[in-house]
């Protein structure tokens, strides 16, 4: 299932537990109202183990930009590869590049003039070619994702760094 959708199921699961805690305790009958605590208490419950997974990745991509920003592949190009992870460029304290993946980013994407298009977002194929050149180029993509690699034509990188969602690779 979509861990969006379950993140809204969850969100709205916990607000129709705190409401029915909460006409309980205005009607005052105490077994509602042990009903509504066990009801809050299992919703509270889901809704963490559904947000844990992309607090998770997300301090994985904050550890990422720390080994980044301090190992030799600080002055690297770095793209993200058929995924957006919105974390990344906060926390590497500069631009990053995206290849493979347009989303929600796709509007804006559309309107930025051709050539910082094709240097910040190329398309796969551009992007075969980057990959490439004698440039330096770190990419950050899912373990997921990374399957995709060779049958979009890409040669093999080096893995430099692993984690339990994501994955750096490089060209050099």
């Amino acid at each position: 299932m979509n861990r969006e959708f379950l993140m809204v199921v969850s969100i709205v699961t916990v607000l129709i537990a705190i409401g029915y805690l909460v006409s309980t305790f205005l009607t005052g009958k105490s077994s509602a109202r042990f009903r509504s605590l066990v009801l809050l208490s299992l919703s509270l419950f889901w809704l963490i183990q559904v947000f844990i997974p992309k607090f998770r990745s997300d301090g994985e991509l904050v550890d990422f930009a720390a080994f980044l920003r301090g190992s030799c592949f600080s002055h690297a190009t770095v793209y993200a590869y058929r995924c957006y992870p919105q974390v990344l460029t906060p926390y590497l304290r500069r631009t990053s590049g995206i290849t493979g993946f347009s989303g929600e980013l796709k509007f804006g994407i559309d309107h930025l003039p051709r050539d910082i298009r094709n240097r910040r977002f190329p398309d796969l194929t551009q992007f075969i070619n980057i990959w490439k050149s004698n440039q330096p180029i770190v990419v950050i993509t899912t373990l997921e994702k990374l399957r995709h690699w060779g049958s979009d034509g890409l040669s093999p990188g080096w893995i430099i760094r692993k984690g339990q969602q994501y994955v750096i690779l490089a060209n050099r």
